[in-house]
């Protein structure tokens, strides 16, 4: 072969050679392609339950999960549920993370201290599970020193009523109260 016949060879090789290369990875981006799009992103049904939306220093407060695929309604077991607690005094959080059970419930729980800032404590939910969107979503509550006769306080023993809380319901990107356990009782 002369050097003039070399050229045209080495194209049609390296043509030859693209053309193969693009075939060969075809078939393997394809399915992973059509994989994600099949499976997609689910999106998460969430109940937050917070117990008492009045607490008193050196009591505990406790926030219960319900977690479910929104479309299948199927309980999520093993989705972690977030808690971040900003206290009234802008400095102290507290994080906290559990993860559901088989019938996609969690609860944390933690003794609010006898010495915390009297105030309003802000809550930020989160619920994070492969395969979903997870989106954080906000609460609050409040607390109370010991001897104060405020709202649910009883004015002849310092405790709080147990009975006032308030549920919310959570479903993609919309956040609504789907009611309280029970009235406030004062």
């Amino acid at each position: 072969m002369t050097r003039g016949h070399l050229g045209p060879v080495i194209l049609l090789l390296v043509l030859m050679t693209l053309i193969l290369f693009s075939h060969i990875q075809g078939p393997f981006i394809e399915p992973s392609y059509a994989a994600q799009q099949e499976e997609g992103v689910g999106t998460l049904g969430i109940k937050a339950y917070i117990e008492s939306i009045i607490v008193q220093q050196g009591k505990t407060q406790i926030i219960h999960f319900q977690v479910a695929d929104q479309k299948s309604h199927q309980p999520i077991g093993g989705a972690i549920t977030s808690a971040t607690v900003s206290y009234a005094d802008g400095k102290t959080v507290r994080h906290f993370s559990v993860p559901t059970d088989a019938s996609g419930r969690s609860s944390i729980s933690w003794r609010i201290e006898r010495n915390a800032p009297v105030g309003h404590y802000d809550v930020v939910y989160s619920v994070s599970e492969t395969g979903y969107v997870s989106e954080p979503f906000g609460g609050s509550f409040s607390v109370v020193g010991h001897n104060v006769n405020h709202g649910c306080l009883s004015s002849s023993s310092s405790s709080l009523s147990d009975t006032c809380s308030l549920v919310l319901d959570i479903a993609g990107p919309s956040t609504y109260i789907a009611g309280s356990k029970s009235q406030c009782a004062c």
